[in-house]
């Protein structure tokens, strides 16, 4: 299953690949993309082939980093090695014909496309990511590819619901000790001093944090799926989007 948003459909092929579909089995049942999982690496490779086909790519150039819930953006240019895993939580590129991608469960996917500057990125925000800054870093990498420039529309794919997202105080206070406006984004759970975090609904405020001058951007609410499920987003540079900009070849 693929979901799509409006919001992207200038000039970039895209989508959010649910797990439905794919050839894995048990616990990992279903499209699952993950490199790093424990699933049989041979079922993982036919399920990132059908994503790659389905956006017209070859499997060589869909590329994912190795995700660990931090604040990194990698740039995949030209001389990118599609067999590289860089460590980080998100992906932006010029380069035509090249779809980048990020894995999630719960965590929030968002893909973001330039299309007058002719770039995208994807990235994945979970709650560590989020505080620490994945989404002002990967704004910030696009806006600056694009001299301080750039229009980013940015879609937020599906992600755990509040109501089944429980988290203990440790993520209540590292929220607050950053800014106390956070708390709007929790509200009780039954459990003492636990909270249900609304992850998704904290994405689009870190845009405002970022305040590049001259930048701006369209963003997307959170796409309703399922309370959790598995997502692996990717977008794709259309040849014909890159003919307004200036690009690496």
């Amino acid at each position: 299953m693929k979901q799509q948003s409006d919001i992207l459909s200038n000039g970039i092929r895209h989508g959010f690949f649910t797990r439905e579909g794919g050839v894995s089995t048990g616990i990992y049942s279903g499209l699952n993309c993950g490199l790093g999982s424990s699933d049989d690496p041979a079922l993982v490779q036919k399920n990132r082939s059908h994503v790659a086909q389905d956006l017209g790519v070859s499997q060589r150039n869909l590329v994912t980093p190795y995700q660990t819930h931090s604040p990194d953006v990698a740039v995949v240019d030209a001389s990118f090695d599609s067999g590289d895993r860089p460590q980080a939580d998100a992906m932006v590129t010029q380069v035509p014909g090249r779809a980048i991608g990020i894995v999630t469960a719960d965590c929030v996917p968002v893909l973001l496309h330039d299309p007058k500057n002719g770039t995208i990125g994807a990235l994945h925000a979970g709650w560590k990511g989020t505080l620490s800054g994945i989404v002002q870093n990967t704004v910030a990498t696009m806006a600056q590819m694009a001299g301080n420039q750039a229009f980013i529309c940015a879609a937020i794919g599906p992600c755990i619901a509040q109501q089944s997202y429980e988290v203990g105080p440790e993520v209540l206070s590292a929220f607050l000790t950053d800014d106390t406006g956070w708390a709007d984004y929790f509200m009780p759970s039954d459990r003492r001093d636990h909270h249900r975090f609304d992850l998704g609904g904290v994405v689009e405020p870190c845009w405002a944090k970022q305040a590049s001058p001259g930048s701006s951007a369209l963003i997307t609410t959170p796409m309703p799926l399922r309370p959790c499920t598995t997502v692996i987003a990717a977008p794709l540079i259309e040849p014909k989007a890159t003919m307004a900009g200036n690009f690496p070849q």
